[in-house]
């Protein structure tokens, strides 16, 4: 994944989309959820190739035994981190990732990674995802602006997956404004209030690498 922080494990696989169906993470005693019948098998493979990664991540922390780890999925969406732990995994077409910390070093945990937006895709999704202004900040620094709306969409699913655990509040890519960037972060502002400890204005820091067109954030919240 790239970052370096000595209070986060993490692991993460490159793979072809053909290489591994879902039935090969099954064999490595992984579970699907109970509602998962009517997935296809992409969406199955997703998931479980993500509650691979987040084992192996746990395979780093000396206090956790793995023997019998299996990673479910509370209601609303979010996983069911084990107590005293926090975490977030993405996946993409080919790419999987899961970043785990203690939770009385770290709060919360979002990462993100995603593909390049393509050339028919810009105009539609621009006007949802970003500012201008946003994407004038990000766009000087990435002189591209499909590079620089990807970059602008992969740090606000960070910002969301680290911050919704925490305020059980649902909100939009509106709801958190880009203000800074340079060669490693990105650094933006609440523009509402979510709760108490989220509160308008509230900074957020978003760590980020761009690897063949290929854009991972990573958002730790520590207060």
């Amino acid at each position: 994944m790239y970052f370096s922080n000595k209070t986060i494990f993490y692991h993460d696989i490159e793979y072809k989309s053909d290489s591994y169906d879902y039935q090969y993470f099954l064999n490595l005693n992984l579970h699907l959820p109970d509602k998962s019948d009517s997935w296809a098998s992409k969406r199955k493979r997703d998931y479980l190739v993500g509650r691979f990664c987040a084992r192996e991540a746990f395979k780093q922390v000396s206090v956790f035994d793995t023997s019998h780890f299996q990673l479910i999925k509370n209601e609303d969406g979010t996983s069911n981190w084990p107590t005293g732990f926090c975490g977030s995994i993405t996946h993409t077409k080919d790419y999987a990732c899961a970043v785990i910390a203690q939770s009385n070093k770290i709060l919360s945990i979002g990462i993100d990674c995603e593909y390049k937006i393509k050339d028919k895709t810009f105009q539609r999704v621009k006007k949802s995802i970003a500012s201008d202004s946003e994407i004038n900040i990000v766009n000087k620094f990435t002189q591209d602006e499909q590079l620089a709306l990807t970059l602008i969409f992969s740090a606000k699913e960070s910002v969301y997956k680290a911050v919704f655990p925490l305020v059980k509040t649902f909100f939009y890519f509106e709801a958190f404004q880009i203000d800074t960037i340079n060669q490693n972060y990105i650094e933006g502002f609440l523009t509402k209030d979510l709760n108490q400890n989220f509160s308008m204005g509230k900074k957020v820091k978003i760590q980020y690498k761009i690897t063949n067109q290929r854009v991972n954030t990573l958002v730790l919240i520590t207060s």
